[in-house]
Formats: structure tokens, sequence, C-alpha cells
């Protein structure tokens, strides 16, 4: 594995910065995650700077608690805790307010915690007698300590908009089985997908691995994704630089990172057009 310790204090800031954000999708290269932290940036200067802050807050906890030095300047104590953050501060289902903002920086330190224990557990419980193969657990832990967190918001004083209200409908029956709801259907004029809208909409399915909208930002998400790989290497010969990935190989096909996630996300969009589903 490629170390980005250095001994610098300002460069292993900036690689724990910016490998912390590329490790979203799963590697380590600091030309992603200034690419994709540009991105969301331009989507929303908020969203940017909890990006930034919360990688920042998990990695100084994992600092804090003594963790292996190398594994904090690769990344991997930032993409948890960003995601946790971010879900809080810019998601879909939360209030951007004073009482989120230190919620988030709490989310993004606790899931730098359950990180190290969920690593111990996939990395080691499944390692039967020392020749097995560890289970990598990605993102679950920023999965499992949002939803946590999102169940002890319920009993906050603080409304931080995770408190989710069922709307009640009154009816009326007619006959046995049909239903009439009293609230007025609000008729919209019917979308018409055109290929332009078709790429915009797969291009913000790229966006919202990091709860913003914009396709803008998906695009800086591909190119990201596109150049982490290999390129650099091939240009200069040389995998250990700065602008080159932490799984760099002469046989690693990792350029075609970009294009899967266009990939990924169109079949997405095209499968909710399929569907009638038109909220893009």
């Amino acid at each position: 594995m490629t170390t980005f310790s250095t001994g610098n204090p300002i460069v292993d800031f900036f690689y724990i910065l910016f490998n912390g954000i590329s490790e979203i999708p799963l590697f380590s290269s600091p030309i992603t995650g200034i690419l994709i932290l540009s991105g969301v940036l331009i989507a929303s200067r908020k969203a940017g700077i909890m990006m930034a802050l919360s990688g920042l807050v998990g990695a100084g906890m994992a600092i804090i608690l003594g963790a292996d030095y190398k594994l904090v300047t690769f990344g991997l104590f930032g993409y948890n805790s960003i995601l946790s953050g971010m879900a809080f501060w810019s998601g879909p289902f939360s209030k951007t307010k004073r009482a989120t903002f230190w919620y988030s920086i709490f989310a993004a330190a606790a899931t730098a915690v359950f990180w190290m224990a969920q690593t111990h557990i996939m990395g080691d419980f499944f390692v039967l007698g020392g020749n097995g193969t560890a289970i990598p657990g990605f993102t679950s832990s920023f999965i499992f300590t949002t939803w946590f967190l999102m169940l002890a918001a319920q009993r906050f004083g603080h409304d931080v908009g995770l408190k989710q209200v069922g709307q009640t409908y009154k009816m009326h029956h007619y006959g046995e089985d049909n239903v009439k709801l009293e609230v007025p259907e609000v008729s919209e004029p019917k979308f018409k997908w055109t290929i332009l809208e078709f790429m915009k909409s797969t291009l913000k399915g790229v966006s919202q691995i990091t709860f913003v909208e914009n396709w803008k930002t998906g695009v800086f998400w591909v190119v990201g994704l596109t150049l982490s790989f290999e390129l650099a290497p091939m240009l200069t010969g040389n995998p250990t630089h700065w602008w080159s990935n932490g799984y760099a190989g002469s046989s690693n096909p990792y350029y075609l990172a970009g294009l899967m996630a266009l990939w990924g996300s169109g079949i997405g969009t095209a499968m909710s057009i399929l569907l009638e589903d038109t909220h893009f």
C-alpha cells in the first residue's frame, strides 16, 4: 500500500484532507479529492466547508486516540466522517442551523470511533486462524452511525429536521373499493425527457453521493474519478507522486471509474423513467 506520510506537517495535512475526501469512492487520490471538493463547493459553499471540516474532525479524532498515522494520511478516517457530517448538515432530511452544525461535528467524531471498531470486527473476527480474508466495511460505519444518531435526534429538544411526521389524509369512500382523497390534486405539466435532461439527471445522481444535487458537481466527480486512476502514473512513470492514487498498478483498469459512475447513475435514471418517476 502506498504511504502518504512524509513527516512534513503541511504536506501530511494536505494528504489527510484530500485523501479523506477521495476515499468516499473508496480509493486515495489527492487530485480526486480536490476535484470532488471543488464540485461540492460549486453546489453549496456550506456543504463544501462541512465536507472539509468533517474529514478533519474524523482524522483528528483518530490521531487523538492513537490510530496508525499512515492510515490517517491515507484518508481512511476521513470518508465515513465526511458522509455522516454532510448527511446531517446538507442532507435532504435535515435543517441547516446551529444545532445541526454541532450535531454534524459530533457525528463526524463518533463515526471515526465506530469505524475503528468495525474495522477490528470485519478485519479480525473473520480471519479464521489468521489465514482468512478480511471483509471490508466500506461506508457501512457511516450508515449505521448516522441511523443511530437519527433515532436519537427524535428525542432532541432542538428540531434538526429529522422528526418525520406522517401526513394524515381525510378520505371519502365511494362503494367498496374506490377511495378519493379530499386533498386536491395539483396538475403539473408533463415533463419531457431529452438527451440533455437525461445527462443532467445522470450527473445529478453522481453528485448525490455527497448529498448535493447539481449536475456540475457530477461533472467534477466524473472527471476526478477518471483522472485519479492510472492517467497520472502512466504519464509520470512514478505511482507515488501526490497526484496518483494509492492503489495504482500497471494492470489496474481503474481509469474506468468515471465511466462506471455514469453507467450506474444512468441505469438508475433510466429505471426511474421506465417507472414514470419524474422527480429530478
